[in-house]
């Protein structure tokens, strides 16, 4: 916990790049036929010591599956917004129920806060905003709390990174099962079911965990804001919008 106040993105760098890239070189290079040890131990076949040295041999799969966790993160962010905020819209609406009198409804008191925050940072009517302007007012207190608390922030920033983390999976197995169907195809190989199978299934648990955590960070959010712009101790500034 400490480590993660000196290094706020710590979280999002381990949880959300560094374990989708591990995952991405072991299930991609097994999808192809490749060994990626083998291939990490190639890239010194001119050096011995390198190529023998666990150390250096460590340090570069995990700097490898970083850069392969940051190239992966736009398609991370386009199954976050066009694919999983699509197909489970109330895991995705949080702050939208919230200021309604929808599903997940709050109390009165909360209910009033929150759209009166909404429209005052929408500057129009709260029934006519997207859910996707939600969404970003969600993020913008965020940032707030984190500025704001930093140790509510801290808190925070490991669920993001959590679901992070799970939609940089989902993109892993979902390309994993589009590169072994393309293997297949292009060297007539057998095709191998239960790879396939496991590879749907995990991507299926993933997309609704992932899906279930997002909402577990928007409640998270909102209801941060709420206790720390209600606090009677307090004296903070608005976030700008």
């Amino acid at each position: 916990m400490e480590i993660s106040k000196i290094i706020p993105e710590i979280y999002y760098d381990l949880l959300g790049r560094v374990i989708p890239g591990l995952m991405a070189l072991w299930i991609w290079c097994d999808a192809l036929g490749y060994d990626w040890v083998t291939i990490t131990v190639g890239i010194y076949v001119g050096s011995k010591t390198l190529s023998e040295s666990v150390f250096v041999l460590v340090v570069t799969t995990l700097l490898m599956a970083y850069l392969v966790g940051y190239l992966i993160g736009p398609l991370s962010n386009f199954v976050h917004s066009k694919v999983l905020a699509k197909m489970f819209p109330s895991f995705f609406n949080v702050l939208k129920d919230a200021s309604s009198n929808g599903p997940n409804q709050y109390p009165t008191e909360f209910r009033e806060f929150f759209r009166n925050e909404t429209s005052r940072i929408l500057r129009t009517a709260t029934e006519t905003a997207s859910a996707s302007e939600y969404r970003r007012i969600t993020y913008l207190w965020y940032d707030w709390v984190r500025i704001t608390d930093p140790t509510a922030g801290t808190r925070l920033a490991k669920i993001r990174a959590e679901y992070r983390m799970l939609e940089g999976l989902c993109v892993v197995f979902g390309t994993a099962i589009l590169g072994y169907v393309t293997s297949v195809w292009l060297i007539s190989k057998a095709i191998d079911w239960g790879f396939i199978i496991g590879c749907t299934l995990v991507t299926i648990i993933l997309v609704l965990n992932a899906s279930r955590l997002f909402q577990t960070f928007q409640w998270a959010v909102i209801n941060h804001y709420y206790q720390l712009k209600n606090s009677s101790s307090s004296n903070f500034s608005d976030p700008e919008h």
